[in-house]
């Protein structure tokens, strides 16, 4: 008795498809990129990526929020913010829209297990600087 396995999809079959999805991810780097080309951000994504988690702690809710926070004050919160950040810090201001847009590339194409995994680990995340925050 063999211990292997026979897949009901061919390798060939899969590899197409893999292309495809390559292909299609391929050209959303390349429209991202033409609408926002890469900057030069002086080796600030690390603070960009932090900048990043604590507006999202500030501007929404936690699991145990006592003053909610609505959507219409998250947005404005998010809004001047953005607008603050690019009025004091443009290279810092540069780099949190690159890694935006990392962000954005990075989730294309995943499946959905996949992307409530990284929810799951980016509220835990969040609930960490939450608590430094108070």
């Amino acid at each position: 008795m063999s211990t292997t396995t026979v897949s009901k999809t061919s390798s060939g079959k899969r590899a197409r498809e893999r292309a495809r999805v390559s292909a299609a991810k391929e050209a959303f780097i390349r429209a991202v990129r033409t609408l926002r080309p890469t900057r030069h951000t002086g080796g600030r994504k690390r603070e960009a990526r932090r900048w990043l988690d604590v507006l999202a702690a500030r501007s929404t809710n936690g699991v145990r929020c006592p003053n909610p926070i609505t959507i219409e004050e998250g947005a404005r919160l998010r809004s001047q913010a953005f607008d603050d950040l690019k009025a004091s810090d443009k290279v810092l201001f540069d780099a949190v829209m690159e890694c935006m847009d990392d962000r954005m590339i990075a989730d294309y194409g995943i499946t959905i297990a996949e992307w409530s995994a990284r929810g799951r680990r980016r509220m835990r995340r969040l609930a960490k600087i939450r608590a430094t925050l108070k």
